[in-house]
């Protein structure tokens, strides 16, 4: 098991409404600030007072435009030897020319070295990005939201726990999805594909056989649990009330849902999550927040006032605190802007990061996979996990 510098606080700090521009922050659990973060903040000042908006949705220019520095060649001192050009300014690593970079207090620098492979890697594994690795998760817990796009998130003052655990823990400020309306999006959470499927029907239209995450944790021999708000019975799949069965990925997993004993134990109505939490919960937790609780019915506010009620029972139970996770995600954008946020909150993570690598639902379903040590499936064969988000070890234990 990891041992990591210092364990993540549970209690709330307060609502953090601002947007964010840095990678690392001082930690609002004591985490020191990374070095130079006092130079960080003038240039964050410099680069407001110009008219900058939050970093994730600044223009960025292309690799190899004029806006590059040091376009008219290389420098040379007063006896005519090259000297070698300052490294660009920059917002982001996109702004960062030359590869492989990083963006640091403003500069471009050269990302550190990937860490060395595990004794036990074979050369695939050792090399490219998914040489990536991934700390084991003790307990996973996902929440998915409805239909707001980066902006009604990040900085809305309607959304204060959003922002508070977005500030503390980490954020992946480059995350995307190109399908809609919401089933797609499920299914790609779930399965890495979204089986051409465009329209919100029920499984009787859009059932699927294909490999998804139901059989990989039945495999797997991991216990799990898909608690549905709003659900009156377990394993259902009609509408009703305010339980919308297309929030409800597994039930559209054919295998799944005809093996009706195994369905009703692990989709289930979300009134049973509390106890299960109290008597410790399974090792995987999807929940579903209904139309009054996602977003999409009573806007930020409402969802942000359930995930007030939810989210502390969650982060103080031991199960979190134990290398447990917490992803909060949502499942498309809104008004065309297919640019999302997703918060992930747990002991592990690099305290107040912020990721500008892209990712999408499928790099959701990789790290979830790697952390609870699935094998991939095919469709996520080829997907960098979202390695930077999370500490490196300080130590391994014996």
């Amino acid at each position: 098991m990891f041992r990591r510098d210092a364990d993540r606080e549970s209690g709330f700090a307060g609502a953090a409404t601002g947007g964010f521009r840095g990678r690392t922050r001082a930690g609002r659990n004591g985490d020191a600030a990374p070095a130079g973060f006092g130079r960080w903040l003038l240039l964050a000042g410099f680069v407001a007072a110009a008219g900058c908006a939050g970093h994730a949705d600044v223009p960025r220019p292309a690799a190899g435009t004029d806006g590059a520095v040091g376009a008219a060649g290389p420098a040379a001192d007063e006896t005519g030897t090259p000297v070698a050009e300052a490294d660009p300014a920059c917002r982001t690593a996109d702004d960062c020319a030359r590869g492989p970079l990083a963006c640091v207090e403003g500069r471009c620098v050269d990302e550190p070295p990937a860490p060395a492979a595990d004794a036990g890697s074979t050369p695939d594994e050792a090399s490219g990005p998914l040489a990536a690795r991934i700390p084991s998760f003790g307990t996973v817990f996902i929440i998915v939201l409805e239909n707001m796009r980066y902006r009604a998130v990040i900085g809305n003052p309607e959304m204060p726990t959003v922002n508070e655990l977005a500030g503390r823990f980490a954020l992946a400020a480059d995350y995307r999805t190109t399908h809609s309306p919401s089933l797609p999006n499920y299914l790609v959470m779930t399965a890495g594909q979204d089986f051409g499927v465009h329209n919100d029907d029920g499984p009787d239209r859009n059932g699927q056989d294909a490999p998804n995450l139901a059989e990989q944790l039945a495999t797997a021999g991991i216990d799990w649990r898909a608690y549905m708000d709003g659900m009156s019975n377990p394993c259902q799949t009609r509408v009703g009330g305010t339980y919308a069965v297309k929030h409800n990925p597994f039930v559209y997993y054919r295998k799944f849902r005809e093996d009706t004993e195994r369905c009703a134990a692990h989709d289930v109505p979300f009134d049973l999550f509390a106890a299960d939490l109290a008597a410790g919960p399974r090792r995987f937790n999807w929940i579903t927040p209904d139309m009054n609780h996602n977003g999409h019915d009573t806007g930020p506010a409402g969802a942000d006032a359930w995930l007030a009620v939810v989210v502390p029972t969650i982060l103080a139970s031991p199960a979190w605190k134990a290398d447990g996770v917490l992803f909060i995600a949502w499942d498309e954008g809104s008004r065309g802007d297919d640019h999302i946020a997703l918060v992930v909150a747990s002991p592990l993570v690099r305290s107040g990061f912020v990721s500008d690598a892209p990712y999408d639902h499928r790099s959701l379903l990789a790290t979830i996979e790697d952390g609870l040590g699935l094998p991939r499936l095919d469709t996520t064969a080829d997907v960098a996990p979202m390695a930077d988000i999370f500490a490196p070890p300080t130590s391994v234990e014996p």
